[in-house]
């Protein structure tokens, strides 16, 4: 066989080999840069909609906080205002007769301002006067009168309207104001305390307590 009769059958193989490449090579790779950029919009998409809900989160509880703040600070404001009105009027001695100031100031404050559920007064000597709304109407008034003497413990109970509807002694009552954490958690500061949530003595249901020392 003469040399220029020769046939390349290898450079076939290869350009058939890259032929395949091609027709085979070329969707795959396609394919595989879609699906890899499906996955970088995919990430990009993750990471913007994170961003944005931490940021709408944030503001949110922002939002919220600020709003229990506001909630809070007008449940609990007419308690300050009205130890501070009761601590302005013994102050200036507006009423000659101060038991008959405390009680009927009490009572307006617990028919205008339904979030209080009681008003204190009490002195070194441990007498003491309490003025709490009544679940079935009116209010009920404890007074404590340590006498040199004599110790007097009484109870008052009037209707809607004040008038007078029963009055009892209870020689066996022991309270003792001064103990109390609102009384002595008023004697450290000028300003007005607020006590931790404790016991009510009377009512044996919790609660907190505005307490201001004149």
């Amino acid at each position: 066989m003469a040399i220029d009769e020769i046939v390349d059958i290898s450079g076939r193989k290869v350009r058939r080999r890259r032929q395949f490449l091609l027709r085979v090579g070329g969707p795959v790779l396609g394919v595989a840069l879609v699906i890899l950029s499906i996955l970088g919009i995919s990430l990009y998409s993750y990471q913007a909609n994170r961003a944005g809900a931490l940021v709408l989160s944030e503001a949110v509880l922002d939002a919220l906080q600020a709003r229990i703040a506001r909630e809070v600070s007008s449940y609990l404001n007419p308690a300050t205002q009205a130890a501070l009105i009761a601590r302005d009027m013994v102050a200036r001695n507006a009423i000659s007769d101060g038991q008959t100031a405390i009680e009927g100031f009490a009572a307006s404050m617990l028919n205008h301002v339904p979030n209080l559920e009681g008003f204190y007064v009490a002195n070194g000597d441990g007498d003491f006067t309490m003025v709490r709304r009544d679940p079935a109407g009116g209010t009920d008034t404890k007074l404590i009168l340590n006498r040199p003497d004599a110790r007097e413990v009484s109870s008052v109970h009037l209707d809607a309207a004040g008038q007078l509807v029963s009055r009892t002694t209870n020689p066996q009552d022991d309270f003792d104001p001064r103990q109390r954490v609102w009384y002595q958690g008023a004697l450290k500061t000028e300003d007005v305390y607020w006590s931790a949530p404790y016991i009510f003595f009377t009512t044996q249901a919790p609660g907190i307590t505005a307490a201001i020392r004149f």
